[in-house]
């Protein structure tokens, strides 16, 4: 254990006479302590403190504290009568009183002595007067033991004078051996770099002319890395724009291309664009930010993602460009190592790019590494980059080595993981959670780019050729796990958080930063994929044979299951999810299984049987996987919907909406924030059934606004035609048709699947229909829809009746019984279900064919009311409703039965 102790002479009698400068001296001290993290131990006085070795980066931290410390005391030099500041190992506590004391007596270090300077820094110099430097018989200095020499070594001068002790009367010998080693230690200050500039970037005037000879035009450099492409871009863009940051995309850095494109909002840039812009604008861009952030760690993307992605990119870049318009006729965009975007991102970026009404307003500069380029690989880049320049390797200018100290090691490994998976800007929020100071973050960048370790501070990735090889040989295993457990603590926080979501992609980077495989989480990451659309990686690794790697042999043939099953549910149709439960479901026989593992099971067969109607079986495996639930946190199954939802289709209103008030608050606590937005489209549903609209209305504005949150889309716009049907059954026929249409419009360039335009359409035609009928004047049919099938045929029927075209109504139900009847042999409860707006609903608790039936023969019975005048006849039409009253058994969840009966009533 490292220990510091510091002593003030005559720090009693200062704190009676100068008690303002000694609280002062007292606050700085302990809080450069507490930055390095130091734990204090009780001593009346003097300061003891002790430090754990094993952080990251810990004597560059020590090194900080020394420099602050010193530079602390200097300012009131003048008011005081000496201290000693002292670092080792393990020194005695009964030493320690009057070590100090005679450390800072003005006989320490007086007299003969012999100066050796141990070492030299090659990292700092001797260009400014060292900090803390005085004349060696004076009563002050900070003292070093063996240890700590050897580990400061590279960062000042140790002054050795082993007869220091010789006039103080040392009695105790063995005091004298024990402590005899202590020296003089000074910070060197300044900035010495190992490299000169013009050696880390002596092509930075070549660049630079080239820069200048492209005139307006837009230019890529590109060439081997090391080359200092960047440093010269960055030059020439402080020279044009002054204090205005660049707009920068990183790709290769944080993660993969579209994710490189929201870093792109980079604290900097936000600050300079919300002086000029509006508060919505800036709200929207941290908003959509913040959505792309949690997919950060994704292998593959969902379109809504993709989507925001592309709106958030455009919105940055315009309102950069605004920004920037006001001070400057044209703005600067850079993007580096262009060749490193994926296709998606690549084709992204050029869209938004071709969006720009006036390009004359953006100057753009790119950058790319590799020693083989040629024109033809940038040929995608050309409507961008008119100008081109190629360096081969043979210019490269990093040749040498660097010679650095363990810590420096230790910190560039640090920042070359998190630059796999974070922005730049991130770097000290992350190392600020795990108690490293922000002090020694920015020592460690300046040392950085005075060695040619990074080439800027904005970017302190390592550039050094082979890194990964060197690191393996500066570093022991212990050190390389500390550094790799830092990264993995601090994704793992984040993931608890909830500021990224697990994927299966995740489960990989764990593997490679080591960890002991966590249950839950796998779990998390399968059930997350599979929700988002995103499972392709988790495909690959089954047929790769590598699934069982990440997630254990031992748990392997139950994932699987759950993968292929819970797939099948939430993104196949009927055929495809009847095949994937024909196979066994996994035993557990001889082992420990994990009872999330087991949930899953039981939630996925409940989801089966309930979509093929088996309600017995239904029941009895909602209630194993409730009993599993009990014993589960953030990996619980959403039992309570789905046991809701059993209810539901037995027509028990009342239990299902006392679960569904479970599932809402269940899912809420544990932050599943994708099941939130189910729970609450189903009971928005149940309510609406059982009548209690305003509650339904409140429901499904929930779901909305969660599943959008999400990037759900699907979901969303389901829950958003549920609050179209609520608009609709309270006869606010306009804004229904605004929502229907809203969701027409919003299918993009590739439109929308059809089942799902179909039943948008005849909703809108119903809405029409409605909207016509209930203006008072003369009714007029809106055109009917092209496809008159499923929905669009029953709506078809009910606005010939409002029209009055009674014999059109009974050859339409005479007819196309079979047309407008919708196939209903499986109820989907885990993705949207667009062949009916009555699915997911009312066809819930009951059957499609007979709800198409009842309305059907209602409708039928009213226009042969109106087209006879036989007495006989209108007898004959009124038993048959009063049998259709009397033997359907019309349950209360059946949002028609007042229809029935005013039907009935009118005939």
């Amino acid at each position: 254990m490292i220990q510091m102790l510091f002593f003030l002479r005559f720090r009693t009698q200062l704190r009676r006479t100068r008690p303002e400068l000694i609280a002062s001296l007292n606050d700085s001290i302990a809080s450069a302590i507490n930055a390095a993290g130091g734990s204090f131990n009780s001593k009346n006085r003097l300061m003891s403190v002790s430090f754990n070795e094993e952080s990251l980066g810990f004597w560059l931290d020590i090194i900080t504290l020394i420099e602050t410390i010193c530079k602390t005391l200097e300012k009131s030099s003048s008011e005081l009568f000496g201290y000693a500041l002292i670092f080792g190992q393990d020194i005695e506590e009964y030493d320690e009183d009057r070590l100090c004391r005679i450390l800072s007596s003005p006989l320490a270090g007086a007299g003969k002595r012999s100066r050796a300077f141990l070492k030299r820094s090659s990292l700092l110099s001797m260009k400014a007067d060292p900090v803390g430097k005085t004349n060696s018989a004076l009563n002050t200095g900070v003292w070093c033991d063996e240890t700590v020499q050897e580990a400061l070594a590279p960062y000042g001068i140790f002054e050795k004078s082993p007869r220091r002790f010789e006039k103080n009367q040392v009695r105790n010998k063995d005091f004298f051996e024990k402590y005899a080693e202590l020296v003089r230690f000074t910070v060197l200050a300044g900035d010495n770099p190992a490299l000169s500039e013009e050696a880390r970037f002596p092509f930075r005037e070549k660049m630079l002319q080239a820069i200048q000879q492209a005139g307006e035009r837009n230019i890529v450099i590109g060439g081997p890395e090391f080359l200092g492409k960047r440093d010269a871009i960055y030059r020439f863009c402080a020279a044009e724009l002054g204090n205005i940051p660049p707009l920068v995309i990183r790709f290769g850095a944080g993660g993969r291309g579209l994710v490189c494109l929201a870093d792109s909002l980079s604290p900097a840039i936000r600050s300079f664009i919300g002086e000029s812009v509006p508060k919505e604008t800036l709200d929207e861009l941290d908003s959509l930010g913040a959505l792309l952030f949690q997919d950060r760690l994704r292998d593959e993307l969902s379109p809504y993602a993709i989507l925001m992605a592309r709106h958030f990119f455009t919105l940055l870049l315009q309102t950069y460009i605004s920004a920037v318009r006001s001070r400057l006729p044209r703005a600067v965009l850079v993007i580096e190592n262009i060749l490193k975007a994926d296709d998606m991102a690549s084709r992204l970026f050029l869209d938004s790019y071709d969006s720009l009404e006036k390009k004359s307003e953006l100057r753009v500069f790119g950058t790319c590494h590799t020693s083989l380029t040629t024109e033809e690989d940038l040929k995608k880049w050309s409507r961008v980059f008119p100008q081109v320049v190629l360096y081969s390797r043979k210019d490269a200018a990093f040749q040498g080595t660097v010679q650095m100290p363990r810590e420096l090691w230790e910190i560039s490994y640090g920042f070359s993981l998190l630059g796999k998976y974070f922005p730049v800007f991130f770097f000290s929020r992350i190392l600020a959670e795990e108690g490293i100071g922000l002090a020694m973050f920015e020592k460690a960048l300046d040392m950085f780019v005075s060695l040619g370790v990074a080439d800027t501070r904005e970017d302190p990735r390592p550039r050094i050729p082979g890194f990964a090889s060197r690191v393996e040989y500066f570093l022991d295993d212990h050190r390389k796990e500390k550094v790799r457990g830092l990264v993995r603590n601090r994704i793992l926080a984040w993931i608890r958080a909830g500021k990224i979501r697990p994927c299966f992609n995740l489960l990989k980077i764990l593997c490679e930063l080591g960890w002991e495989r966590n249950n839950e989480l796998i779990l998390m990451a399968i059930r997350g994929d599979i929700s988002n659309g995103t499972y392709l990686g988790i495909d690959e690794a089954l047929r790769k044979n590598s699934f069982n790697l990440l997630v254990g042999e031992d748990n392997a043939l139950e994932l699987r299951y759950i993968f292929q099953t819970m797939k099948a549910l939430v993104h196949g149709d009927k055929v495809q999810i009847r095949k994937a439960f024909e196979q066994p479901v996994p035993g557990t026989a001889g082992l420990k299984p994990f009872s999330g593992y087991r949930a899953q099971i039981q939630a996925n067969l409940v989801s089966y049987h309930l979509g093929m109607k088996e309600l017995d079986a239904a029941s009895e495996t909602v209630k194993k996987a409730m009993l599993l639930n009990q014993s589960l946190s953030e990996a619980a199954v959403p039992a309570y919907r789905l046991f809701s939802l059993v209810n539901l289709s037995k027509q028990q209103i009342d239990e299902a909406l006392e679960y569904f008030s479970f599932a809402l608050d269940h899912a809420e606590r544990m932050k599943q924030f994708d099941e939130l937005g189910i729970a609450a489209y189903f009971a928005a549903g149940a309510q609406f059934l059982f009548g209690n609209l305003a509650r339904a209305e409140r429901y499904v504005l929930q779901s909305e606004q969660s599943s959008r949150a999400l990037g759900k889309g699907e979901w969303a716009d389901r829950s958003r035609f549920l609050r179209g049907k609520l608009r609709f059954e309270v006869g606010h026929y306009e804004e229904a048709l605004e929502i229907f249409e809203s969701l027409r419009r919003g299918g993009g360039e590739g439109g929308i699947p059809r089942d799902k335009d179909l039943t948008i359409s005849a909703w809108s035609y119903r809405a029409r229909v409605f909207l016509a009928a209930s203006g008072g004047g003369k009714f007029e049919k809106p055109p009917m829809p092209r496809f008159l099938k499923g929905d669009a045929l029953l709506f078809e029927i009910e606005a010939c009746y409002l029209a009055g075209d009674y014999k059109r109504v009974l050859a339409l139900t005479a007819e196309s019984k079979e047309a407008c009847m919708m196939d209903d042999d499986f109820l989907f409860t885990e993705q949207p279900d667009w062949r009916s707006g009555f699915a997911q609903c009312e066809l819930l608790s009951i059957s499609g064919n007979v709800l198409w039936e009842r309305m059907i023969s209602v409708y039928a019975a009213l226009a042969r009311c109106h087209l006879t005048t036989s007495p006989e006849e209108k007898t004959d039409i009124l038993n048959s409703m009063q049998r259709f009253m009397r033997d359907e058994f019309i349950p209360d969840v059946d949002p028609n039965a007042a229809v029935y009966l005013y039907v009935w009533y009118l005939i």
